[in-house]
């Protein structure tokens, strides 16, 4: 009978780890609250489709993490910027095309810095 009582008390000890399916399910239910995928759910979806899936809140302007199959991540990085965050969060294309702005000043559409240039006009307002 202590045998017993002890084994029972070693099984309560030990702490509950998620399932395989949980973590697939948590994390299916957090990519569909946000539009973007983690770590876990891209490992998820690789292992389950057998291809590459981006780990999109890993994304960068220079960097790209894809989860793989085997359970390992493959991340490509560039010297040169690959997209562009835009004001609202979303990812755009680098663009260095010039255009004008509603206040005059003159920017590229989709730089990873925020630069621009005086729209021209009298007197020194290159430096506003």
């Amino acid at each position: 009978m202590l045998g017993g009582v002890a084994a029972s008390l070693v099984l309560t000890a030990l702490p509950v780890l998620p399932t395989p399916a949980t973590s697939a399910v948590k994390a299916a239910a957090a990519e569909a609250a946000t539009g973007e995928l983690d770590e876990a759910a891209a490992l998820a979806q690789a292992k389950a489709s057998g291809q590459q899936v981006e780990v999109t809140t890993a994304r960068s302007e220079y960097t790209t993490t894809h989860a793989n199959p085997d359970g390992t991540l493959t991340l490509t990085q560039s010297t040169t910027p690959q997209r562009v965050r835009r004001d609202d969060g979303t990812w755009g294309a680098v663009d260095t095309t010039l255009e004008r702005r509603p206040d005059g000043r003159v920017a590229p559409k989709g730089a990873v810095v925020d630069v621009s240039f005086s729209g021209g006009g009298s007197g020194a307002d290159m430096l506003r």
